[in-house]
Protein backbone atom coordinates (compact mmCIF):
# COMPACT_ATOMS: atom_id res chain seq x y z
CA UNK A 1 0.00 0.00 0.00
CA UNK A 2 1.48 3.43 -1.00
CA UNK A 3 2.19 5.78 1.75
CA UNK A 4 -0.35 8.79 2.34
CA UNK A 5 1.60 11.67 0.35
CA UNK A 6 3.51 9.68 -1.60
CA UNK A 7 2.21 10.88 -4.43
CA UNK A 8 4.26 14.23 -3.76
CA UNK A 9 7.07 12.38 -2.88
CA UNK A 10 8.80 10.35 -5.69
CA UNK A 11 11.58 12.01 -7.44
CA UNK A 12 14.55 11.68 -9.44
CA UNK A 13 17.20 14.11 -10.75
CA UNK A 14 15.53 15.95 -13.28
CA UNK A 15 18.71 16.74 -15.46
CA UNK A 16 19.52 12.38 -15.85
CA UNK A 17 15.66 11.91 -16.59
CA UNK A 18 16.29 14.09 -19.55
CA UNK A 19 18.73 12.73 -20.57
CA UNK A 20 17.72 9.49 -20.75
CA UNK A 21 14.79 10.92 -22.96
CA UNK A 22 17.43 11.91 -25.58
CA UNK A 23 19.65 9.17 -25.25
CA UNK A 24 17.77 6.25 -23.89
CA UNK A 25 20.67 5.56 -21.10
CA UNK A 26 20.58 4.16 -19.33
CA UNK A 27 17.28 2.83 -20.01
CA UNK A 28 14.31 4.73 -22.36
CA UNK A 29 11.93 7.30 -20.61
CA UNK A 30 9.29 7.41 -23.37
CA UNK A 31 6.45 8.86 -21.07
CA UNK A 32 5.93 12.31 -18.64
CA UNK A 33 3.51 13.71 -16.51
CA UNK A 34 4.59 17.41 -15.65
CA UNK A 35 1.89 18.47 -12.45
CA UNK A 36 2.21 22.87 -12.02
CA UNK A 37 5.37 22.70 -13.20
CA UNK A 38 6.91 24.67 -16.23
CA UNK A 39 10.18 22.48 -16.92
CA UNK A 40 11.56 24.73 -20.09
CA UNK A 41 10.98 27.76 -17.70
CA UNK A 42 12.34 25.97 -14.25
CA UNK A 43 14.97 23.89 -15.63
CA UNK A 44 18.58 25.01 -16.78
CA UNK A 45 19.45 24.35 -20.41
CA UNK A 46 16.01 25.38 -22.03
CA UNK A 47 17.08 23.68 -25.84
CA UNK A 48 17.60 20.62 -23.89
CA UNK A 49 14.52 20.72 -22.09
CA UNK A 50 12.75 21.18 -25.13
CA UNK A 51 14.93 18.20 -27.20
CA UNK A 52 13.82 15.53 -23.93
CA UNK A 53 9.92 16.91 -24.32
CA UNK A 54 9.78 16.89 -27.66
CA UNK A 55 11.35 13.21 -27.76
CA UNK A 56 8.72 11.99 -25.61
CA UNK A 57 6.06 9.23 -27.16
CA UNK A 58 3.67 10.87 -24.54
CA UNK A 59 3.79 13.32 -22.44
CA UNK A 60 0.99 14.95 -19.95
CA UNK A 61 0.58 18.30 -18.29
CA UNK A 62 -1.90 19.12 -15.35
CA UNK A 63 -1.50 22.50 -14.63
CA UNK A 64 -3.29 26.34 -13.45
CA UNK A 65 -2.03 27.50 -17.36
CA UNK A 66 -0.97 26.82 -20.43
CA UNK A 67 2.04 27.36 -19.92
CA UNK A 68 5.02 26.98 -22.46
CA UNK A 69 5.68 23.11 -21.49
CA UNK A 70 2.29 22.38 -21.58
CA UNK A 71 1.57 23.73 -25.32
CA UNK A 72 4.54 20.71 -25.87
CA UNK A 73 1.66 18.25 -24.12
CA UNK A 74 -0.48 15.26 -25.79
CA UNK A 75 -3.04 16.02 -23.29
CA UNK A 76 -3.64 18.77 -20.48
CA UNK A 77 -5.43 18.54 -17.39
CA UNK A 78 -6.95 21.61 -15.24
CA UNK A 79 -5.60 21.74 -11.74
CA UNK A 80 -7.56 22.56 -9.08
CA UNK A 81 -6.32 25.47 -6.80
CA UNK A 82 -5.68 26.06 -3.33
CA UNK A 83 -9.11 26.99 -2.30
CA UNK A 84 -10.77 24.43 -4.69
CA UNK A 85 -8.93 21.58 -2.36
CA UNK A 86 -8.50 20.42 0.98
CA UNK A 87 -5.05 21.06 2.23
CA UNK A 88 -3.04 19.88 5.94
CA UNK A 89 0.02 21.84 6.00
CA UNK A 90 2.64 20.31 7.83
CA UNK A 91 5.59 22.20 9.78
CA UNK A 92 7.67 21.81 12.62
CA UNK A 93 5.52 23.80 14.92
CA UNK A 94 2.18 23.05 14.08
CA UNK A 95 0.05 21.37 11.84
CA UNK A 96 -3.20 22.89 10.06
CA UNK A 97 -5.81 22.07 8.51
CA UNK A 98 -7.38 24.10 5.53
CA UNK A 99 -10.65 23.23 4.30
CA UNK A 100 -12.21 23.31 0.44
CA UNK A 101 -13.63 26.67 0.28
CA UNK A 102 -15.82 25.63 -2.76
CA UNK A 103 -16.17 22.84 -5.36
CA UNK A 104 -13.94 22.61 -8.26
CA UNK A 105 -14.50 24.77 -10.87
CA UNK A 106 -15.20 23.35 -14.50
CA UNK A 107 -13.07 20.16 -14.05
CA UNK A 108 -10.04 20.92 -12.21
CA UNK A 109 -9.23 18.34 -9.80
CA UNK A 110 -6.43 17.72 -7.11
CA UNK A 111 -3.36 15.65 -7.91
CA UNK A 112 -4.34 13.05 -5.40
CA UNK A 113 -7.72 12.45 -7.69
CA UNK A 114 -5.43 12.66 -10.94
CA UNK A 115 -2.82 10.02 -9.21
CA UNK A 116 -5.82 7.41 -7.85
CA UNK A 117 -8.05 7.85 -10.98
CA UNK A 118 -4.56 6.91 -12.89
CA UNK A 119 -3.99 4.18 -10.99
CA UNK A 120 -7.43 2.62 -10.53
CA UNK A 121 -7.52 2.29 -14.59
CA UNK A 122 -3.96 0.61 -14.42
CA UNK A 123 -5.36 -1.79 -12.17
CA UNK A 124 -3.97 -0.97 -8.85
CA UNK A 125 -7.42 -0.21 -6.86
CA UNK A 126 -5.92 -1.59 -3.83
CA UNK A 127 -3.20 0.01 -3.22
CA UNK A 128 -5.36 3.39 -3.40
CA UNK A 129 -7.68 2.54 -0.56
CA UNK A 130 -8.18 5.87 -0.08
CA UNK A 131 -10.94 7.85 -2.52
CA UNK A 132 -10.62 11.22 -1.70
CA UNK A 133 -7.77 13.15 -0.38
CA UNK A 134 -9.46 14.20 2.85
CA UNK A 135 -9.74 10.57 3.89
CA UNK A 136 -5.85 10.00 3.21
CA UNK A 137 -5.77 13.62 5.82
CA UNK A 138 -7.95 11.56 8.27
CA UNK A 139 -5.56 8.38 7.56
CA UNK A 140 -2.47 10.91 8.53
CA UNK A 141 -4.42 12.24 11.81
CA UNK A 142 -5.57 8.91 12.90
CA UNK A 143 -2.73 8.30 15.59
CA UNK A 144 -3.61 11.77 17.31
CA UNK A 145 -7.25 11.06 17.52
CA UNK A 146 -7.94 13.37 15.10
CA UNK A 147 -9.95 13.54 11.81
CA UNK A 148 -9.68 16.40 9.18
CA UNK A 149 -13.05 18.31 10.03
CA UNK A 150 -12.45 17.89 13.42
CA UNK A 151 -9.09 19.39 12.60
CA UNK A 152 -10.68 21.97 11.29
CA UNK A 153 -13.04 22.80 14.11
CA UNK A 154 -9.85 23.58 16.69
CA UNK A 155 -7.51 25.46 13.77
CA UNK A 156 -4.97 23.42 14.19
CA UNK A 157 -2.53 21.37 16.42
CA UNK A 158 0.00 23.75 18.15
CA UNK A 159 2.61 22.58 19.92
CA UNK A 160 3.34 24.06 23.49
CA UNK A 161 6.76 25.93 23.74
CA UNK A 162 8.41 24.88 27.40
CA UNK A 163 10.70 26.84 29.09
CA UNK A 164 13.95 24.66 30.21
CA UNK A 165 12.21 21.43 28.77
CA UNK A 166 15.40 19.45 28.48
CA UNK A 167 16.21 19.69 32.09
CA UNK A 168 12.98 17.36 32.60
CA UNK A 169 13.80 14.99 29.34
CA UNK A 170 17.45 16.09 27.98
CA UNK A 171 18.32 16.63 24.72
CA UNK A 172 17.73 14.65 21.69
CA UNK A 173 20.76 13.17 21.46
CA UNK A 174 22.43 9.31 22.91
CA UNK A 175 24.14 11.25 25.59
CA UNK A 176 20.86 13.19 26.55
CA UNK A 177 23.26 16.23 27.02
CA UNK A 178 24.03 19.28 23.91
CA UNK A 179 26.71 17.39 21.65
CA UNK A 180 28.79 19.63 19.92
CA UNK A 181 30.49 16.41 18.65
CA UNK A 182 28.19 14.67 16.96
CA UNK A 183 27.86 11.03 18.78
CA UNK A 184 25.39 9.14 15.59
CA UNK A 185 27.88 11.00 12.88
CA UNK A 186 30.86 9.58 14.53
CA UNK A 187 28.94 5.51 15.13
CA UNK A 188 27.73 5.86 11.48
CA UNK A 189 31.75 6.76 10.53
CA UNK A 190 31.28 10.38 9.43
CA UNK A 191 33.14 13.06 10.93
CA UNK A 192 31.95 13.74 14.00
CA UNK A 193 32.85 17.90 13.92
CA UNK A 194 32.00 19.95 10.77
CA UNK A 195 35.01 19.70 7.83
CA UNK A 196 35.00 22.57 5.23
CA UNK A 197 35.89 20.77 1.55
CA UNK A 198 36.36 22.45 -1.19
CA UNK A 199 32.89 22.02 -3.93
CA UNK A 200 34.49 19.76 -6.60
CA UNK A 201 33.83 22.20 -9.47
CA UNK A 202 35.37 25.58 -7.65
CA UNK A 203 38.40 27.85 -8.69
CA UNK A 204 40.32 25.81 -5.92
CA UNK A 205 38.67 22.25 -6.35
CA UNK A 206 39.17 22.50 -10.47
CA UNK A 207 41.57 24.97 -11.41
CA UNK A 208 42.10 24.23 -14.86
CA UNK A 209 37.94 24.10 -15.40
CA UNK A 210 37.97 27.51 -13.68
CA UNK A 211 40.63 28.71 -16.34
CA UNK A 212 37.97 27.52 -18.86
CA UNK A 213 34.73 28.72 -17.30
CA UNK A 214 35.98 31.50 -14.75
CA UNK A 215 31.91 32.84 -13.99
CA UNK A 216 30.30 30.74 -10.69
CA UNK A 217 26.49 29.84 -11.31
CA UNK A 218 25.04 31.50 -7.67
CA UNK A 219 21.23 30.27 -7.40
CA UNK A 220 18.36 30.75 -4.86
CA UNK A 221 18.05 34.27 -5.53
CA UNK A 222 14.18 35.90 -5.61
CA UNK A 223 13.10 38.78 -7.55
CA UNK A 224 9.32 40.38 -6.97
CA UNK A 225 6.72 39.89 -8.27
CA UNK A 226 7.75 36.78 -9.83
CA UNK A 227 8.79 33.26 -7.68
CA UNK A 228 10.95 30.71 -9.92
CA UNK A 229 9.29 30.21 -12.94
CA UNK A 230 5.17 31.51 -11.02
CA UNK A 231 3.44 34.57 -12.24
CA UNK A 232 4.81 34.72 -15.63
CA UNK A 233 1.96 34.30 -17.63
CA UNK A 234 0.28 37.51 -16.02
CA UNK A 235 0.86 40.65 -17.88
CA UNK A 236 1.03 42.78 -15.29
CA UNK A 237 3.77 40.94 -13.43
CA UNK A 238 6.05 41.06 -16.69
CA UNK A 239 5.67 44.78 -17.38
CA UNK A 240 6.28 45.03 -13.57
CA UNK A 241 9.64 43.25 -13.27
CA UNK A 242 10.31 45.40 -16.76
CA UNK A 243 10.17 48.41 -15.35
CA UNK A 244 11.96 47.38 -11.70
CA UNK A 245 14.59 46.43 -14.08
CA UNK A 246 14.73 49.86 -16.55
CA UNK A 247 14.98 51.61 -12.97
CA UNK A 248 18.09 49.67 -11.81
CA UNK A 249 20.20 50.34 -15.02
CA UNK A 250 19.63 53.87 -14.88
CA UNK A 251 20.24 53.76 -11.19
CA UNK A 252 23.61 52.22 -11.97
Amino acid sequence: MAAPEAWHSNLAHARDVLNAAITGKPYPVTAAITLASNPLLSFPNTKRVFEALKSLQLYVVMDYYLTPSAALADYVFPASSTVEQPELWLTGGFCMACPQGIEPLYERRNSYDFYRGLGTRLGQTEHWPWKTVEEVYDHCLKPVGLTFKELVKQFGIFGQREYRRYEQYGFGTPSGKVELRSSIFQDLGLEPLPVYREPLWSPLGSPDLAKKYPLILITGSRFMPMYHSEQRQIEKARKKIIKNYTQQINFV
